[in-house]
């Protein structure tokens, strides 16, 4: 009987590790393991696509084993606890269960630790190398077990279906944005990932949901350089700005034709100086509602690397520049020239302060708190439109807990605004309830 109590709990062991091993094991880990022979490699690629299967025989397999196991550990406890009852004289009923019940907590938390707890850590730390044993293990014990997992899988799907669901035969190996997101904030609290990694994967994720407005210059803020100007007025404009690169424009900026190098200014002067059009380049002209992944590969196809983006009616609204695209994925990345301050700054005192074109889903972020859906992408813009007028420096507005203050303004658009915690709301008491 001890025999046979051992080796139910090697079987759980070893049923566990398995479990949990496949449970982690990706077809990549099979690729790396170079002294794993060919065909042990097909054999786990052919569990691995019925995952399913091998998962619900480790558990009936695991089941079986504790129920024999408690089985076993009652008939080779029973005496003793008999022989114990008569040395002492114990009569009462429930003492004798007391007793009972103290051994069997006893034998449960030995089973959940040794028989759970370690191999199930062990089996998802080391998938790679308990796999390759376990599994021919649990798949040899288990093929007397075939029938009867296959009935239950049957019966499960019946009862399934009437609750509207379909039984699969296989486990949900794939994941939402959502939860990879839990798993890489869970990676990172646990040292596995650093913060950059974990702020990379977090922008792919944004990234992909992005278009060309949310990301664009404004148009408000696009430096341009015109045909009809004075080729002195040209540099004039190029001196005070600091560019590598503008929109050529004929009258206004509605009317874009091409962009212009300084670097081909230079080395071509007489040319550009006779006629602009001699020396611009190709830009491209897109819609603000493409997707950035989408702008990205068309400005890898087409090798030009700066966009005029428009509305619905033709018009500019903004210009887009692949460094505007790589800084969604890596963080803002500031030039020698730029002077600015940080988009996003959170104060000590639990203050914050923001550029007005900020997205507001970055400024829910930074703030942990969630607005109304907005249409304006931007925190200026969902202020502006929330004062239904003008806005001026010193303008506030209440919102999610929080007082947004104009801070400052360029012409009619808000360039920054402050963000101070909303004072608590005092209720009236009884005296002012009376008065």
């Amino acid at each position: 009987m001890i025999g046979l109590a051992v080796i139910c709990i090697v079987m759980i062991n070893i049923l566990v590790l398995a479990k949990f091993s496949f449970a982690r094991l990706s077809e990549e880990h099979l690729d790396d393991i170079e002294d794993l022979s060919e065909v042990a490699k097909a054999y786990l690629r052919n569990l691995y696509k019925r995952p399913a299967r091998f998962i619900n025989t480790a558990q009936f397999l695991i089941l079986f084993f504790i129920v024999l196991l408690a089985g076993v550990g009652s008939a080779l406890m029973a005496p003793f606890i008999a022989d114990w009852e008569r040395l002492f004289e114990v009569e009462s009923d429930w003492l004798s269960v007391g007793v009972d019940f103290v051994i069997i907590a006893l034998i449960a938390l030995s089973i959940l630790t040794f028989g759970e707890i370690i191999p199930k850590a062990l089996g998802l730390s080391f998938p790679v190398r308990y796999i390759r044993w376990t599994a021919k293990i649990v798949m040899g014990v288990g093929f007397i077990a075939t029938p009867l997992v296959w009935l239950a899988e049957k019966v499960s799907a019946i009862f399934l279906k009437s609750f509207g669901t379909l039984y699969k035969n296989e486990l949900d190996l794939v994941h939402t944005e959502e939860e990879i997101r839990m798993m890489v904030n869970r990676s990172h609290s646990e040292g596995k990932l650093d913060h950059v990694e974990g702020e990379l994967i977090d922008n792919v994720f944004d990234f992909v949901e992005r278009m060309a407005r949310e990301v664009m210059i404004p148009r408000q803020d696009v430096d341009c350089i015109y045909v009809e100007d004075d080729f002195d007025e040209t540099l004039k404009i190029i001196s005070e700005t600091s560019h590598t690169r503008y929109p050529l424009c004929m009258e206004d900026k509605d009317h874009v034709i091409g962009l212009v190098h300084i670097k081909d200014l230079m080395e071509q002067k007489e040319k550009a100086r006779k006629d602009l059009r001699l020396v611009r380049r190709d830009i491209l002209t897109v819609p603000e509602v493409m997707k950035l992944s989408v702008l990205l590969q068309y400005m890898r196809t087409r090798r030009i690397y700066q966009a005029v983006v428009v509305d619905e009616y033709g018009g500019m609204v903004g210009l887009v520049c692949l460094e505007d695209i790589i800084e969604e994925l890596v963080g803002d990345i500031k030039d020698e020239h730029e002077t600015d301050l940080p988009a996003v700054v959170i104060n000590d005192d639990g203050t914050f302060d923001f550029d007005g074109k900020v997205l507001v889903d970055e400024v829910e972020y930074a703030m942990h708190v969630d607005f109304d859906e907005p249409e304006e992408d931007t925190i200026g813009g969902y202020i502006f439109g929330m004062l239904e007028r003008t806005p001026v420096v010193g303008d506030t507005v209440e919102l999610a807990g929080y007082i947004f203050t104009v801070t400052e303004m360029q012409g009619y658009r808000i360039a920054r605004l402050k963000a101070s915690p909303a004072p608590p709301v005092e209720e009236p008491t009884e005296e002012d309830e009376k008065e």
